[in-house]
């Protein structure tokens, strides 16, 4: 199945970084209210952390928020209750239907922000879709600071990139 990244006219390649990093400071300042613990995620922390930028070819923003759940179960049902809320409260863009593994976030601008759940379960680590236990609690927290965008990052953001995209994540695979 082809994934509709670096088809889209719109890609970070021509974009505004400063505009996108600003549009997604603002989306986490509304997640905050759910959450003390968001922070960049999967492409867009590859970006930050790897190339100091937002990816070329990627056409979206990846944030997770930390919830307060201690096993699989719980989490599912508080994330659910917490999707609900953010669309009640308008925050998500309604245009796209998801089965809310993960949801999109309405920015009022260009910019496309996908939110996705993580919990830690017994000290271990859970980022749906690509960190399942396979991390200690002290990789993710406390969170760090991106240097490039003064965002929150994991604690070690390079053990989730690894977990995420292999072990050679630091450099560019065509």
């Amino acid at each position: 199945m082809l994934l509709g990244h670096s088809y889209l006219p719109d890609a970070f390649k021509t974009a505004d970084h400063e505009a996108v990093w600003s549009q997604v400071g603002d989306a986490i300042a509304s997640l905050e209210a759910f959450s003390p613990h968001v922070f960049l995620n999967s492409g867009t922390l590859l970006g930050a952390v790897r190339d100091g930028k937002l990816i070329d070819h990627d056409d979206d923003v990846d944030l997770a928020v930390l919830i307060d759940a201690q096993n699989e179960e719980e989490a599912g049902r508080v994330w659910r209750r917490m999707c609900e809320e953010m669309a009640a409260q308008g925050m998500l863009d309604s245009s796209k239907e998801r089965d809310m593994a993960q949801v999109q976030l309405k920015t009022g601008g260009q910019t496309t922000i996908d939110v996705f759940p993580g919990w830690i379960d017994r000290g271990r680590v859970y980022v749906y879709p690509h960190t399942y236990g396979t991390l200690d609690e002290a990789d993710l927290l406390p969170l760090g600071t991106c240097r490039i965008t003064g965002l929150k990052i994991p604690a070690h953001p390079e053990k989730m990139l690894a977990v995420n995209y292999g072990d050679g994540w630091q450099k560019p695979d065509p």
